[in-house]
């Protein structure tokens, strides 16, 4: 069956968990939700049963305060996302106020969703800690020097930052360059790109337009695309260091 469906492509957590690892989560609602009593005995019952099923799914994954806490994280999003949806506010009638609207929606989403993944991949609650403290800041903010006279064409922006706190020290990092440029350009293929699904038509899932060019045909363009791929990840598979499967050993 097919188990991901461009989660990263949400707008909202409940979306999220209907596209992220589809097999559990379908575990999880038919097992689980459902037998807690799932909607069916009112409002209020439905969010405990939430809870109680996300904390179980969390424990899923091992024996650890993270995982608990992880799957404590998104059951309180779910909550949040399903009183949202009982308020009934859908977005806004102006299609340009819609699309920020949309925006936001993903926005606040993918960051709640990396927020839970910190203390799911730290080895340690202390190392989730010391995580969050510098994804907050509280460690202090440091740029490159020379983005500060550039960000002061924009009406002072440097100046702005920093009195807020922001240091400006060293030149720029070419290595820091280069993740940054990576992870962008990862980021735009995880956002936009057709997935797997979609490129080879499975499970009715349709490529659309203007990503018709990369549906999958038995033509030589994807005869030497392959071919190439192939003989990369064979080429690579001694040059990086191999990491055990999450659930080794599980």
């Amino acid at each position: 069956p097919l188990n991901f469906d461009s989660p990263y492509k949400a707008h909202n957590i409940i979306d999220f968990w209907r596209r992220w690892h589809m097999t559990l989560s379908r575990f999880l609602r038919d097992y689980l939700y459902f037998s807690f009593g799932g909607n069916r005995r009112g409002k209020n019952r439905r969010y405990i049963n939430l809870m109680a099923t996300m904390l179980l799914g969390g424990l899923w994954h091992g024996a650890s305060w993270n995982f608990v806490i992880w799957g404590g994280l998104h059951g309180l999003y779910l909550v949040i996302n399903n009183l949202w949806r009982t308020i009934g506010f859908t977005g806004l009638s102006n299609r340009g106020l819609s699309y920020v609207y949309r925006a936001a929606c993903w926005g606040l989403t993918f960051i709640a969703v990396v927020f839970a993944w910190v203390i799911f991949r730290a080895p340690t609650l202390q190392g989730a800690q010391a995580m969050y403290t510098a994804m907050l800041g509280l460690n202090g903010v440091v740029l490159p020097e020379p983005l500060f006279n550039y960000l002061n064409y924009f009406a002072g922006f440097g100046v702005t930052l920093n009195q807020l706190g922001v240091s400006f020290y060293g030149s720029w990092d070419l290595q820091a360059i280069v993740q940054l440029q990576s992870l962008l350009a990862l980021s735009a293929i995880a956002l936009f790109a057709p997935n797997v699904a979609e490129i080879f038509d499975l499970f009715d899932k349709k490529v659309r337009e203007p990503w018709q060019w990369t549906r999958f045909d038995t033509n030589i363009l994807w005869a030497a695309l392959s071919t190439l791929m192939l003989g990369t990840s064979i080429l690579l598979i001694h040059s990086h260091r191999v990491s055990e499967f999450l659930y080794f050993e599980f």
